[in-house]
């Protein structure tokens, strides 16, 4: 079974070629919905997280764009709180990896995790096989901005956050460019299936 993870900068089209491996048949899995799923549903995450600010949570949930705003204005803040939720997700990957292992399916013997800061947090010997997603920044930033609770300034301040590109490339076994678009990934993707499945 090979383990594939993708990974890039915020905006570069990870969950887009995600949504593409599922299409074509492989388990994938989203690490921010992974965590939206620790916010919303694990009540020793929202507990831990009303430990480190009350205000955080009400009525048992999290209100997600005040956590956001703050872990963007204190990084000791946004330490703490990687630190109540790195740990659960590595925990669930492998989970997911083993239960992949015990029920192999033969006809795509591929599951894919996107991974944002894979390289950063030294996660990249976990997988076999890396792929990194890059496009333009003028595109990037276009992507980004469209999201909710977005700006400017915090879009650098999460850029700024990931390692160099030129470091990232040299680490990967793939380099795909979504800004090039769907119908170049998904060819790109179709390649690595066939080789690797």
């Amino acid at each position: 079974m090979k383990k594939i993870a993708i990974t890039g900068k915020i905006g570069t089209g990870k969950s887009v070629l995600l949504s593409q491996f599922k299409h074509l048949g492989c388990k994938t899995y989203s690490s921010d919905q992974m965590v939206k799923d620790l916010y919303t549903k694990d009540k020793c995450i929202i507990n831990e997280i009303r430990k480190l600010n009350s205000s955080l949570v009400s009525e048992e949930k999290i209100k997600f764009d005040e956590l956001s705003n703050k872990a963007f204005k204190e990084p000791s803040f946004l330490l703490k709180l990687e630190k109540i939720i790195h740990p659960r997700l590595h925990h669930i990957r492998s989970r997911i990896i083993k239960t992949n292992q015990i029920n192999r399916n033969r006809k795509r013997n591929i599951i894919v995790f996107e991974v944002p800061l894979l390289f950063e947090k030294k996660l990249q010997n976990n997988f076999d096989l890396v792929i990194l997603l890059k496009c333009q920044k003028y595109l990037q930033i276009k992507r980004v901005l469209k999201r909710a609770n977005m700006n400017r300034e915090k879009f650098e301040s999460i850029n700024k956050k990931f390692m160099s590109e030129r470091k990232k490339i040299t680490l990967s076994d793939y380099v795909i460019n979504s800004g090039i678009g769907k119908n170049y990934t998904m060819t790109k993707i179709k390649e690595i299936i066939k080789k690797h499945a």
